[in-house]
Protein backbone atom coordinates (compact mmCIF):
# COMPACT_ATOMS: atom_id res chain seq x y z
CA UNK A 1 0.00 0.00 0.00
CA UNK A 2 2.44 2.17 1.15
CA UNK A 3 4.75 1.39 -2.21
CA UNK A 4 1.49 2.36 -4.20
CA UNK A 5 1.42 5.76 -2.65
CA UNK A 6 4.71 6.60 -3.29
CA UNK A 7 4.56 5.44 -7.12
CA UNK A 8 1.44 7.95 -7.25
CA UNK A 9 3.50 10.97 -6.10
CA UNK A 10 6.29 10.31 -8.21
CA UNK A 11 4.05 10.16 -11.35
CA UNK A 12 2.33 12.91 -10.37
CA UNK A 13 5.69 15.17 -10.42
CA UNK A 14 6.52 13.49 -13.49
CA UNK A 15 3.09 14.85 -14.89
CA UNK A 16 3.34 18.37 -13.47
CA UNK A 17 7.02 18.56 -15.04
CA UNK A 18 6.26 17.62 -18.65
CA UNK A 19 2.78 20.01 -18.54
CA UNK A 20 5.39 22.66 -17.17
CA UNK A 21 7.28 21.63 -19.93
CA UNK A 22 4.76 21.62 -23.01
CA UNK A 23 3.77 25.33 -21.17
CA UNK A 24 7.25 26.57 -22.05
CA UNK A 25 7.94 25.50 -25.31
CA UNK A 26 4.43 26.40 -26.46
CA UNK A 27 4.92 30.09 -25.28
CA UNK A 28 8.62 30.05 -27.11
CA UNK A 29 7.25 28.42 -29.94
CA UNK A 30 5.05 31.37 -30.85
CA UNK A 31 7.98 33.84 -31.39
CA UNK A 32 10.36 32.33 -33.73
CA UNK A 33 14.21 34.60 -33.55
CA UNK A 34 14.63 36.99 -35.71
CA UNK A 35 17.35 36.18 -38.99
CA UNK A 36 20.38 37.56 -38.69
CA UNK A 37 21.24 40.26 -41.67
CA UNK A 38 24.69 39.88 -43.14
CA UNK A 39 26.17 42.97 -43.63
CA UNK A 40 25.02 43.67 -47.33
CA UNK A 41 21.98 43.38 -46.60
CA UNK A 42 21.95 45.47 -43.24
CA UNK A 43 23.74 48.04 -45.47
CA UNK A 44 20.68 47.93 -48.19
CA UNK A 45 18.07 48.22 -45.15
CA UNK A 46 19.99 51.72 -43.26
CA UNK A 47 20.08 52.81 -47.23
CA UNK A 48 16.46 52.12 -48.03
CA UNK A 49 15.08 54.14 -44.10
CA UNK A 50 17.34 57.14 -45.56
CA UNK A 51 15.85 59.88 -47.28
CA UNK A 52 17.09 60.81 -50.84
CA UNK A 53 19.29 63.87 -50.76
CA UNK A 54 18.47 65.43 -54.17
CA UNK A 55 21.73 67.16 -55.64
CA UNK A 56 21.54 71.04 -55.70
CA UNK A 57 22.54 72.88 -58.66
CA UNK A 58 24.96 75.76 -57.62
CA UNK A 59 23.54 78.95 -58.35
CA UNK A 60 25.54 81.35 -60.65
CA UNK A 61 25.46 85.30 -59.92
CA UNK A 62 23.42 87.02 -62.35
CA UNK A 63 25.80 88.99 -64.83
CA UNK A 64 26.17 92.71 -64.36
CA UNK A 65 23.74 94.30 -66.93
CA UNK A 66 25.32 97.52 -67.79
CA UNK A 67 23.00 100.40 -68.98
CA UNK A 68 22.98 101.78 -72.20
CA UNK A 69 23.94 105.06 -71.69
CA UNK A 70 27.30 103.55 -70.19
CA UNK A 71 27.81 101.41 -73.50
CA UNK A 72 30.51 102.82 -76.06
CA UNK A 73 29.12 103.92 -79.33
CA UNK A 74 29.94 101.12 -82.02
CA UNK A 75 31.86 102.86 -85.14
CA UNK A 76 31.04 100.81 -88.36
CA UNK A 77 33.32 101.07 -91.08
CA UNK A 78 31.89 102.92 -94.21
CA UNK A 79 31.05 100.66 -96.88
CA UNK A 80 33.05 100.66 -100.24
CA UNK A 81 31.36 101.51 -103.42
CA UNK A 82 34.33 100.02 -105.19
CA UNK A 83 34.33 96.11 -105.21
CA UNK A 84 38.49 96.97 -106.66
CA UNK A 85 39.38 99.61 -104.40
CA UNK A 86 42.53 101.14 -105.17
CA UNK A 87 45.80 100.27 -103.65
CA UNK A 88 46.95 102.72 -100.54
CA UNK A 89 49.42 105.06 -102.50
CA UNK A 90 49.26 109.19 -101.88
CA UNK A 91 46.43 110.62 -102.96
CA UNK A 92 46.95 111.78 -106.49
CA UNK A 93 48.28 115.43 -106.76
CA UNK A 94 46.20 115.65 -110.33
CA UNK A 95 42.99 114.80 -108.90
CA UNK A 96 40.27 112.12 -109.10
CA UNK A 97 39.97 109.88 -112.29
CA UNK A 98 38.39 111.67 -115.21
CA UNK A 99 34.77 110.22 -115.76
CA UNK A 100 34.14 109.13 -118.86
CA UNK A 101 31.36 112.16 -119.55
CA UNK A 102 28.05 111.73 -118.84
CA UNK A 103 26.03 108.87 -119.63
CA UNK A 104 24.67 109.24 -123.32
CA UNK A 105 20.98 109.04 -123.86
CA UNK A 106 20.14 105.85 -125.65
CA UNK A 107 17.40 105.04 -127.84
CA UNK A 108 17.36 101.73 -126.89
CA UNK A 109 19.95 100.15 -123.93
CA UNK A 110 22.93 99.18 -125.45
CA UNK A 111 23.66 95.56 -125.84
CA UNK A 112 26.30 93.38 -124.73
CA UNK A 113 29.41 92.22 -126.47
CA UNK A 114 27.65 88.56 -126.84
CA UNK A 115 24.27 89.26 -127.04
CA UNK A 116 24.89 90.62 -131.08
CA UNK A 117 25.76 88.35 -134.33
CA UNK A 118 28.84 90.26 -135.08
CA UNK A 119 31.08 91.99 -132.08
CA UNK A 120 32.34 96.01 -132.38
CA UNK A 121 35.78 95.43 -133.34
CA UNK A 122 38.45 98.07 -133.67
CA UNK A 123 40.09 98.13 -137.09
CA UNK A 124 42.93 96.56 -137.51
CA UNK A 125 41.52 94.15 -134.70
CA UNK A 126 42.90 93.93 -131.09
CA UNK A 127 46.52 94.17 -131.82
CA UNK A 128 46.25 97.33 -133.53
CA UNK A 129 44.57 98.14 -130.39
CA UNK A 130 47.00 97.36 -128.22
CA UNK A 131 49.66 99.14 -130.59
CA UNK A 132 47.87 102.29 -130.42
CA UNK A 133 47.62 102.34 -126.59
CA UNK A 134 51.43 101.13 -126.12
CA UNK A 135 52.70 104.18 -128.40
CA UNK A 136 50.46 107.01 -127.05
CA UNK A 137 50.15 105.46 -123.05
CA UNK A 138 52.49 107.74 -120.85
CA UNK A 139 53.45 106.13 -118.07
CA UNK A 140 52.82 108.31 -114.59
CA UNK A 141 55.35 109.17 -112.50
CA UNK A 142 54.33 108.16 -109.18
CA UNK A 143 53.74 104.72 -111.19
CA UNK A 144 57.48 104.59 -112.19
CA UNK A 145 59.14 105.45 -108.92
CA UNK A 146 56.44 102.81 -106.94
CA UNK A 147 57.01 100.30 -109.57
CA UNK A 148 52.91 99.60 -109.87
CA UNK A 149 52.09 97.53 -113.16
CA UNK A 150 49.12 95.16 -113.37
CA UNK A 151 46.45 95.09 -115.22
CA UNK A 152 43.04 97.50 -115.53
CA UNK A 153 39.88 96.78 -117.09
CA UNK A 154 37.83 99.52 -119.17
CA UNK A 155 33.79 99.85 -120.24
CA UNK A 156 32.83 102.07 -122.85
CA UNK A 157 29.88 101.68 -125.74
CA UNK A 158 30.27 101.57 -129.16
CA UNK A 159 27.98 103.19 -130.93
CA UNK A 160 26.00 102.08 -133.82
CA UNK A 161 27.94 105.12 -135.75
CA UNK A 162 31.28 103.57 -134.33
CA UNK A 163 32.19 106.46 -131.86
CA UNK A 164 32.90 105.12 -128.34
CA UNK A 165 31.73 106.98 -125.23
CA UNK A 166 30.61 106.26 -121.70
CA UNK A 167 34.15 104.92 -120.15
CA UNK A 168 34.11 103.58 -116.89
CA UNK A 169 37.03 101.74 -115.20
CA UNK A 170 35.96 98.62 -113.49
CA UNK A 171 39.15 97.48 -112.20
CA UNK A 172 41.85 99.92 -111.60
CA UNK A 173 45.47 100.47 -110.51
CA UNK A 174 45.78 103.88 -108.62
CA UNK A 175 44.32 107.12 -109.77
CA UNK A 176 47.15 108.48 -112.58
CA UNK A 177 46.93 104.97 -114.01
CA UNK A 178 42.91 105.46 -114.60
CA UNK A 179 43.48 108.27 -115.67
CA UNK A 180 46.16 107.91 -118.05
CA UNK A 181 44.84 105.23 -119.76
CA UNK A 182 40.93 106.85 -120.06
CA UNK A 183 42.86 109.23 -121.38
CA UNK A 184 43.78 107.45 -124.59
CA UNK A 185 41.13 105.53 -125.39
CA UNK A 186 39.08 108.17 -125.90
CA UNK A 187 41.66 109.49 -128.50
CA UNK A 188 40.41 106.14 -130.37
CA UNK A 189 39.49 106.12 -133.83
CA UNK A 190 36.14 104.69 -134.96
CA UNK A 191 35.30 101.41 -134.48
CA UNK A 192 33.36 99.07 -136.72
CA UNK A 193 29.90 98.99 -134.94
CA UNK A 194 28.31 95.74 -133.71
CA UNK A 195 25.74 94.28 -135.55
CA UNK A 196 22.47 92.88 -135.03
CA UNK A 197 20.20 91.19 -137.27
CA UNK A 198 21.99 92.82 -140.25
CA UNK A 199 21.31 96.27 -138.20
CA UNK A 200 24.25 98.31 -136.74
CA UNK A 201 23.25 99.08 -132.74
CA UNK A 202 25.24 100.15 -129.78
CA UNK A 203 26.89 97.71 -127.60
CA UNK A 204 28.60 97.87 -124.27
CA UNK A 205 32.68 96.55 -124.81
CA UNK A 206 35.13 95.87 -122.10
CA UNK A 207 39.09 95.69 -122.95
CA UNK A 208 42.12 94.98 -120.35
CA UNK A 209 44.71 96.91 -120.77
CA UNK A 210 48.01 95.44 -119.56
CA UNK A 211 50.46 97.91 -117.87
CA UNK A 212 54.20 97.17 -117.55
CA UNK A 213 57.28 98.74 -117.14
CA UNK A 214 59.13 96.73 -119.81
Amino acid sequence: MNTLLILSKQLRKVTFALFALIIILSACGGHSPKPKLNPKQHLAKSQGTEKKKLPTAKLTPKEKIIPPAILPPVILPDPDPDPWPYLGFAPDPMGPVLPGGPCPKYDETPYDAFQVDVQPEYPGGMKALMNYIDSNLIYPTDAVENEIVGRVFVRFTVLKNGETTDFKMLRGLTPSIDREVIRVLKGMEKWKPGILKNDPVDVYYTIPVKLTLD
